[in-house]
């Protein structure tokens, strides 16, 4: 889509205008990079009203990977997704787009049966930014029978944050209800100074004991948070994750209701040092399993800190 533009299917009743992907491969032109079946991210773009489905040989059914060198505000409304690898991909692209601010509304959205590749319902990301802010308004979204209801992370990135606030999203029935990656560096490259905030209000993280991925993490749960991650050491630092819950229902969920990390990798030595995790929570107990780091950090730094 182009500048400014919108893509409004007819709504009558429960009649949607429908969207197949099925037998189409997405690809940019002149390369064998993958995209969306929708691509948005250029200006104000609004997307709503329609069904897509079968959209299996593209990263995602609705995509924010278009370039632009100006701020970006996207609105996603009554969408119907099923089947395929990713549902919608709220992505900031760094290098490629760089937009120093997205701005994401998704409002009464259903994401079912995204179990190919990676398999999200839901996916926010910064990737490979520097200094980039994506704030998210999540709205009555029910993401169920996924390999994860949703992704939030700062992948590659430096100096970003994503901020969700979410109101009545419901992300039951997946492999994993929600991750939450608060810095993830991937091969060599580092991810440092990062930050999420994810409050839900009103929402659900439950009953999430299906199938998962190939790559999915080693711990399953209604939600799932590393502070700060990465394949190789000392590759994370000063990463934070602060979950709150007011009134959420978080429970019925294979391994753990929540699971937390400070910090994790699988290499020797630990990710990095100052990741901190902070989760508040409001209502009913909710059970927490909590690392400050894996492997263990001599000087303490990372951290996992659960305020009931």
């Amino acid at each position: 889509m182009q500048e400014n533009m919108s893509s409004i299917g007819m709504s009558r009743g429960k009649l949607h205008s429908v969207i197949d992907g099925k037998n189409v491969v997405y690809t940019l032109p002149a390369s064998t990079q993958r995209t969306g079946a929708i691509r948005i991210g250029r200006g104000s773009n609004t997307v709503a009203h329609l069904k897509i489905r079968n959209v299996l040989n593209g990263t995602a059914a609705i995509e924010t990977d278009l370039p632009t060198a100006g701020d970006v505000a996207v609105a996603i409304r009554n969408v119907h997704v099923s089947n395929g690898e990713r549902g919608i991909d709220i992505r900031n692209p760094g290098v490629t787009s760089p937009a120093s601010k997205l701005s994401a509304t998704l409002e009464g959205n259903t994401l079912s049966g995204m179990m190919n590749g990676l398999g999200q319902g839901i996916r926010i990301v910064n990737f490979g930014t520097a200094g980039a802010v994506i704030p998210v308004s999540l709205r009555e979204n029910s993401a169920t029978g996924n390999y994860f209801g949703c992704l939030v992370a700062n992948l590659n990135s430096t100096d970003s944050k994503i901020d969700v606030d979410s109101h009545g999203d419901v992300s039951n029935d997946n492999g994993m209800g929600c991750v939450l990656l608060g810095g993830n560096g991937s091969g060599a490259i580092a991810a440092n100074n990062n930050a999420i905030s994810f409050t839900a209000h009103a929402s659900q993280f439950s009953n999430n004991t299906g199938p998962l991925a190939p790559t999915a993490p080693r711990e399953r749960g209604g939600i799932v948070i590393d502070g700060g991650t990465s394949a190789q050491s000392g590759k994370a630092s000063q990463n934070s994750v602060r979950l709150k819950l007011f009134g959420s229902k978080v429970d019925g969920n294979t391994e753990a209701d929540i699971a937390a990390w400070g910090a994790f990798t699988n290499a020797i030595l630990p990710a990095g040092s100052n990741n901190t995790v902070r989760i508040d929570l409001h209502g009913k107990p909710v059970n927490v399993i909590s690392v400050p780091s894996f492997p263990r950090e001599p000087a303490g730094t990372n951290t996992v800190t659960v305020v009931r």
